[in-house]
């Protein structure tokens, strides 16, 4: 009982930390918040005009960033109306679990927000977890419970209102007791799971199964036959309320959202692609897996792997049951993640047996296990610097290993389209709305041209310098009639006749303008009327011979500007001074850049805003962007 008390108490500190961090919507956290509301308010799993009513009340409230008005709300799934009522494209259970917490807590006389009731919700939802692991493998359970969990990008998500806590959890508890042999419990959690995700009923059949083929000669108890009849119930609670309501099994197919098995042939980036996949985005998770690919030469015999043939095949359908599922999303490089793809967490889990059999292992040795140790906490931490709760949503930027794979070696990895165009043009999901006619990559050669109509638009990154009417002039002519999406190299020939020169005049960084190639690190994304920064970010001026100020010593430049506040802007050439206080009035700040006859490739400008702050917190607008200054264009001076 000791044990069960100290896990629920250091989860009790984490959330007391989290919970004093500002809550911000992400993914289709509106819905979800909204839906409780539902059921808070009139005891409904849909929304009505008075749930909607308290929705207006908590957007209005601006206690949560980013929420989505409640005209969007009202209107995101039309099909999905029966006169004044409206349900939404995910199952309301998560939100209903919330309500109950929420209901419950108040029997002592605390209330509840919206946001606690989740967070609550999420407390227990790990603390019975980490009971689980505790109870069917004692203090190792607890050590794999607690890598899988704060060690890997699942620690993003433990506050935020989003379905990934729930379905990581009975996934994972239900992943433990197949290992263990308990069939029944294993059905019950996943069947709950297939609540918010339905594919999971197929996973929950498997061990449903087993304990009618495998233990057939054993009579079933009472509590097992309460298990079966549970498990029945959840497995049948989406498709059955959907279909009584809209004559649909789940919403997606009514509308939109899923296509069955349209992306199968990249079922792999869930777990290797460096953006999305699971794999590269958790490096304690390789470490694990490299441990115990060595280990499995020298492990002691009683070791043993753990689980049987049945277990492993049960793990092999869970996978390929995703595969097919995630297969089915219209949108693979989905929004409300710290960086990797949601779905890549739900096999998450699927690891266990993987870092259960390495904790089995140790002690290694002395010095082994030390330096393993060490190993293990320096990448531990590295994780959860790369997925702290803290972080904003990030999928409209590649990875770090993304970036490398893609400038150095670009012909070992080609991504799904739209992987590779939404973090690689510079404009994330808007690109499909601008339907460009190609979009370059970081290495200036490895180019995506999409075939049919399309724009004349083609995206390049600044850092190789080129023009882009010279570069969509090429495209047109060279790429404009292919007749299906694909990868092309641009010759080095190609390059040199679209290479940016930056003759005296005006290079506006817009949407429509022509100085995208000026634009370096640490810039949000293109608006029609130009680009804001961050608090740091970084002008790039490219210097070679074809460089009108190529012989020159400097460069006058005056860049126009939109102050966010009253902040000062300090800009530096190195450890150059180039201007340093508030924005003019007239908008306008003249610097002049060293050129130095351009002995290096790119001359580089340093922009910093002090205390820079964003629009939420200066309680301007829902914007969680900490904003530093905007930037509509750049001119130079004859």
């Amino acid at each position: 009982m000791g044990v069960y008390v100290g896990i629920c108490l250091a989860l009790v500190f984490l959330y007391l930390f989290l919970s004093r961090l500002a809550p911000v919507r992400v993914g289709d956290g509106s819905e979800y918040y909204a839906m409780y509301l539902a059921w808070r308010d009139t005891l409904r799993p849909w929304m009505n005009p008075a749930s909607f009513a308290s929705y207006q009340q908590l957007y209005s409230e601006h206690g949560i960033a980013d929420l989505v008005t409640i005209d969007w709300l009202q209107t995101a799934f039309p099909a999905l109306q029966l006169g004044d009522m409206a349900d939404f494209n995910h199952f309301w259970f998560y939100s209903f679990l919330a309500f109950l917490v929420s209901k419950t807590v108040s029997v002592t006389g605390l209330v509840l927000v919206p946001h606690q009731a989740f967070l609550a919700l999420h407390w227990l939802l790990l603390c019975i977890t980490g009971i689980t692991a505790y109870r069917l493998y004692g203090k190792r359970g607890i050590g794999v419970f607690a890598v899988l969990t704060f060690f890997s990008p699942m620690l993003w998500f433990t506050d935020k209102v989003h379905t990934e806590v729930l379905t990581y959890c009975l996934t994972l508890m239900g992943i433990m007791f197949v290992f263990s042999r308990l069939y029944l419990a294993a059905a019950l959690v996943i069947g709950i799971a297939a609540t918010q995700n339905p594919s999971f009923a197929l996973v929950a059949f498997i061990p449903f199964a087993y304990r009618f083929v495998l233990l057939r000669t054993q009579r079933f108890t009472f509590f097992e036959v309460c298990l079966v009849v549970a498990t029945a119930f959840a497995v049948l609670a989406h498709p059955v309320y959907y279909f009584l309501r809209f004559g649909v099994v789940t919403p997606q197919l009514l509308a939109g959202g899923a296509s069955l098995g349209s992306n199968l042939s990249t079922f792999y980036i869930w777990i290797i692609d460096p953006d999305l996949g699971l794999l590269p985005n958790w490096p304690v998770g390789v470490f694990f897996i490299l441990t115990a690919m060595a280990l499995v030469k020298w492990a002691k015999p009683e070791v043993g792997e753990g689980g049987n043939r049945a277990f492993y095949v049960f793990l092999a359908a869970f996978f390929l049951i995703n595969f097919y599922a995630h297969s089915s999303t219209i949108n693979l490089n989905s929004a409300g993640t710290p960086g990797v793809a949601r779905y890549s967490l739900w096999y998450l889990p699927a690891f266990f047996p993987v870092v259960y059999f390495v904790a089995r292992c140790l002690p290694f040795g002395r010095w082994a296990t030390a330096l393993w140790t060490l190993v293990l906490l320096a990448l531990g931490v590295y994780g959860i610097q790369q997925n702290d709760p803290v972080k904003p949503e990030q999928y409209s930027s590649p990875s770090w290993l993304s970036s490398v794979i893609q400038t150095n070696v670009p012909g070992l990895y080609y991504p799904p389209a739209e992987v590779f165009t939404e973090r690689y043009s510079g404009y994330g999901e808007a690109i499909k709305v601008l339907k460009p006619r190609a979009v370059l990559g970081p290495d200036c050669h490895k180019l995506f041209v999409f075939a049919g109509q399309r724009e004349r638009m083609v995206t390049a990154p600044s850092s190789c310098a080129l023009d882009l009417t010279k570069l969509e002039n090429l495209v047109g002519t060279d790429f404009g009639n292919v007749t299906e999406d694909q990868y092309v190299h641009l010759s080095q020939a190609q390059l040199d006749a679209t290479a940016f020169i930056m003759a005296p005049g005006t290079y506006q960084v817009g949407t429509s303008g022509n100085g995208t190639p000026v634009i370096g690190e640490g810039w949000f994304a293109i608006e029609p009327w130009g680009r804001w920064s961050s608090a740091d970010a970084t002008l790039v001026l490219p210097c070679n011979r074809a460089q009108p100020y190529a012989g020159k010593e400097s460069i006058d430049l005056v860049l126009q500007v939109e102050k966010f506040a009253d902040q000062p802007v300090k800009i530096r050439q190195g450890e150059n001074i180039l201007f340093d206080g508030p924005v003019p009035a007239d908008n306008s700040i003249p610097i002049t850049v060293k050129v130095d006859s351009c002995k290096t490739s790119m001359l580089t400008l340093n922009l910093h805003v002090e205390d820079a702050k964003s629009a939420l917190e200066r309680g301007v607008s829902e914007d969680p962007r900490t904003l530093g200054v905007g930037l509509r264009g750049v001119e130079v001076l004859r």
